[in-house]
This record gives structure tokens, sequence and C-alpha cells, in this order.
């Protein structure tokens, strides 16, 4: 039985479309279900499966933990050799003081940069987050989040990675 979420409740041109393709009944009330189901879409023989997916899913979640006073590039967070794929990576970085982290897309071997982000606090404390999408295409490519000065307090940083 459906779960009824809105009701139509005086005739319209939406209503009536519905009676006139055989969806409703005439002068019975329109009916939304609650319940997202999924649907096979057909066009020109073309077929496929919409499913339902969550709005996030985390396949996995990087950290190294609370570092206290780390030194310069001490590694916060990695994610480690990652397989080929397109991945939305979300940084979470907190430090209890005014500092600047370092987010490195490393290359395969782990021995250089990609690319290279660098965010800063302006305040004495507080959490920051970036997300962005990116396309591995040498497998064992990684991510890391690294402090760019000497810590003097706590430090955490976490990466949520999804494909």
């Amino acid at each position: 039985m459906p779960r009824p979420i809105g009701v139509v409740q005086k005739p319209g041109l939406f209503e009536d479309i519905l009676t006139r393709l055989g969806v409703n009944r005439p002068g019975q009330p329109f009916m939304l279900d609650g319940d997202i189901v999924p649907v096979i879409l057909v066009d020109s023989g073309i077929a496929f499966t919409a499913a339902p997916t969550p709005p996030y899913a985390v396949t996995d979640i990087f950290t190294e933990g609370i570092q206290s006073s780390p030194p310069i590039n001490t590694v916060l967070a990695t994610t480690g050799p990652l397989p080929v794929g397109s991945y939305t990576m979300q940084f979470v970085m907190e430090a209890r003081e005014q500092g600047s982290f370092g987010i490195e897309w490393r290359n395969a071997t782990d021995t250089g940069n990609l690319a290279v982000i660098v965010l800063s606090q302006k305040t004495t404390f507080g959490t920051m987050m970036w997300e962005s999408r990116f396309q591995i295409v040498n497998a064992s490519e990684r991510f890391r989040v690294i402090n760019l000065g000497v810590g003097g307090a706590l430090y955490s940083a976490s990466i949520l990675a999804r494909i």
C-alpha cells in the first residue's frame, strides 16, 4: 500500500493529464507514493536500470589520528595506493592554532607530487574542509595531508574517499 505524501485536492491540468494517460481514475485524488522504486527506461532499443543510491556513500576514511605538536611536513592522513578510477575526495583538517595544510596528490611510486593544494587557517582554532573530484589513471597514486609549519598544538586530518 503506497504511503501518501501529497494529495491534489482539486482537479487541474496535471490531474487531467494523469487521467487521460490512465494513471489515475476520474474523480479520485492523485496520491504520490513516498517510496522511490528503481525503474527501467527504454528508448530506441537502449535500456538501463536507474538504481537508487545514497547521497553520500563513504568508501573509506583515512587518518593518522590526532598529532600533538607535529614537526613540519608530518603526514596527518594518507590514502595509501588507490586503484584506477574516478574519486570524490573530501579533506577535513583541524588545528588548535593558526595552521597551514598541504593536500598532496602523489605519484604511483610515492616519490613526488602530481599536484599540491595549500590551505591556511586565518583563526587560532578551526576546521577546514575541501572537496573535489579526481581521476586516478595510474594504479597506486595516492593522496595525503601534511602540515606546512611546525605545530605547537593538536592537529588532525581525515580523507573521505568514494568512487
